[in-house]
């Protein structure tokens, strides 16, 4: 279940509140609703947080657990969500153009799978050029 409106609770939600309306104003995301929850337990151990789109909605999961332990890297990773946002038209489009003009299955595979890792390739490459 997804909160209407989340209420930070902790140092880090609140910093993670904070970071998403300074970063949303800067990748012109204010026609976007963003969705955020937070949780113990409910991500796998390696994975801070995970963004699903639907429309203009984004649902941002993050991992609390990862969180606590490295506190660092909170705002890394609300920026890598949030260029995965600014990304999603573009790579939605390619998705969708792979699925529907690509006959072999596993030719599909390989192109999605090459368009995640530039995709994150990007991402990456960004956020050292903004948060550091």
């Amino acid at each position: 279940m997804w909160p209407k409106k989340v209420v930070p609770k902790t140092r880090n939600q609140k910093k993670v509140v904070k970071l998403i309306k300074i970063y949303r104003d800067k990748f012109g995301l204010r026609k976007t609703v963003i969705k955020i929850k937070f949780s113990k337990g409910k991500l796998d151990n390696d994975i801070y947080a995970e963004v699903v789109m639907k429309g203009r909605v984004a649902k941002i999961h993050f991992n609390e657990d990862l969180m606590d332990k490295r506190p660092e890297e909170i705002e890394n990773t609300v920026v890598h969500e949030l260029l995965h946002i600014v990304l999603y038209k573009l790579t939605d489009r390619a998705s969708w153009i792979i699925q529907s003009y690509v006959r072999l299955r596993y030719a599909r595979e390989i192109l999605e799978d090459k368009i995640s890792n530039l995709e994150h390739e990007a991402i990456e490459r960004l956020i050292r050029a903004l948060t550091k």
